[in-house]
């Protein structure tokens, strides 16, 4: 069994556990014996997958050492590279030779058995800061890393309640707050870009450029898709435009759906954005922006006010300046649904409350394998990140859905 599994396995028998606790405290008595024996059950079993866990990365540990090897010299560095220079030249030279030869390259990560090699750890973070920077939902949402198979973030969902009371006044009890947690699965996402054997034994050309453009293409496409619409069936990743909803207000419906504003017609118009914006509560609008697909943002562009005066601002060629409407910015995202009955064209909100996306921080999370059998003349990369995301704090993003026809 691969160590991921067994970390899978150790972090369900940990969520046993704690529910077994909390029924407990929740009722403020100690174990009975049966659910003492329960407890004793579990603790065995995670100490025993924590051994074989141990075992696994001292055995990583060793192989590391036995299979280092000097680095090859090689003519032509990823620098050159037009997917960015941010890798590391020791890093790019070990990576494209391993392109080249399959030769497991350590450098400071472990190198799984199996004739695996575990992607440096700066060329992982440039890939994932490129996918970032050509995403335009992704690089607003959440990220955040975690060291287990699962993300779980805590939010208060209502406060405690205070009151003043008269001097020697009996003092009654207040409500104590009231809290909820979002819990993002990981799972393996993964591209198989394929490379000739005659081009991989071409010394000019930039094999890391390439591979690394595989990568970008296929995870962005990935990562848009699900942030916008994961059906959340595992191991896939629940998006915001399919993820729980509901036309009622905050505090009203449940927590971890999102509200859904419904616009009278089929027609953007003033009027339904208006009632987005001041949908959303007052201390998330510092972050908010408008998220609409193009054809959503070809008819906003449209809209003016009572005097014909336009609504829409561009950055009149300001660099970095955003374009924006009602003074909001705005973000295309060619992904999402245009305007049409029935469909959710436009978001308006603060994303990196709303969403995030989480990512194993092992050496291991990004993985590259070499298949060298399976096609004749040519070899495949197998490239897989461990990685999830999901809906956070959904009071912070307000979704507008046009009328039925």
């Amino acid at each position: 069994m691969d160590i991921f599994s067994l970390q899978h396995q150790r972090g369900e028998v940990v969520d046993k556990m704690r529910a077994l606790v909390n029924s407990v405290q929740s009722q403020q008595r100690d174990f009975n014996s049966s659910e003492q024996k329960r407890y004793d059950a579990l603790e065995s079993e995670y100490n025993s997958l924590d051994r074989q866990i141990q075992n696994i990365e001292k055995v990583e540990a060793m192989e590391k050492v036995v299979n280092h090897v000097p680095e090859p010299a090689f003519r032509t560095p990823l620098s050159g590279s037009s997917v960015g220079t941010g890798i590391n030249d020791v890093d790019a030279r070990s990576f494209n030779a391993f392109l080249r030869s399959g030769i497991k390259n350590t450098l400071t990560t472990d190198v799984p058995s199996g004739g695996g090699y575990t992607v440096p750890t700066t060329l992982a973070n440039e890939l994932f800061d490129t996918i970032r920077e050509a995403n335009p939902i992704l690089a607003d949402v959440d990220q955040v890393t975690t060291p287990s198979n699962n993300y779980n973030r805590i939010y208060t969902v209502s406060g405690a309640v205070s009151g003043r009371i008269a001097e020697q006044a009996t003092r009654t009890e207040t409500a104590a707050p009231v809290y909820a947690s979002q819990r993002i699965d990981l799972s393996m996402v993964y591209c198989l870009p394929e490379v000739s054997e005659e081009l991989l034994a071409s010394s000019q050309y930039d094999l890391g450029a390439h591979i690394r453009r595989e990568i970008i293409t296929a995870f962005d496409a990935q990562f848009e898709d699900e942030i916008l619409n994961g059906n959340g069936t595992a191991p896939n990743q629940t998006g915001i435009l399919t993820a729980a909803d509901s036309t009622d207000a905050d505090g009203v419906r449940d927590f971890g759906s999102y509200q859904v504003i419904e616009a009278p017609g089929t027609v953007i118009t003033l009027d339904d954005v208006l009632v987005l914006m001041h949908s959303l509560p007052p201390r998330y609008r510092r972050g908010a922006k408008f998220y609409g697909s193009t054809d959503c943002i070809e008819k906003l562009r449209r809209l003016k006010d009572g005097d014909g005066n336009m609504l829409w601002r561009d950055s009149s060629g300001i660099v970095g300046a955003p374009q924006t409407f009602l003074g909001v910015e705005v973000v295309e995202v060619p992904a999402m649904p245009g305007v049409a009955a029935s469909s959710k064209p436009l978001m308006y909100g603060d994303l990196s409350q709303a969403y995030a996306f989480a990512r194993n921080d092992s050496p291991a999370s990004l993985m590259m394998n070499r298949d060298e059998v399976t096609k004749p003349g040519t070899v495949k990369f197998h490239v897989r990140s461990f990685c999830g995301s999901g809906p956070m704090d959904t009071r912070a993003l307000k979704v507008l859905q046009m009328a039925a026809a």
